[in-house]
């Protein structure tokens, strides 16, 4: 978000596509912020792009769809 890596490694899409134009790769820094999240104990950056997308750690991802699945029936 700053120019800084706070997480490295491959990201996949929430919603199920399996190919992001680079040009849609805009991290919303506001949103990506307010919800960073802990899975077990390690704190994983879940991050929002501008289109409304959310990218997912591929090494936590199910961890992750689950945790916005959550998310997503609480509200």
């Amino acid at each position: 978000m700053n120019g800084n890596t706070e997480y490295y490694g491959k990201f996949l899409p929430y919603s199920g596509k399996d190919v992001i134009r680079t040009d849609k790769l805009k991290i919303d820094a506001r949103k990506t912020r307010e919800n960073t999240v802990w899975i077990g104990t390690e704190l994983v950056p879940l991050v929002y792009l501008e289109d409304g997308m959310i990218l997912i750690p591929r090494a936590k991802y199910e961890d992750g769809v689950r945790l916005l699945d959550q998310l997503k029936s609480t509200e």
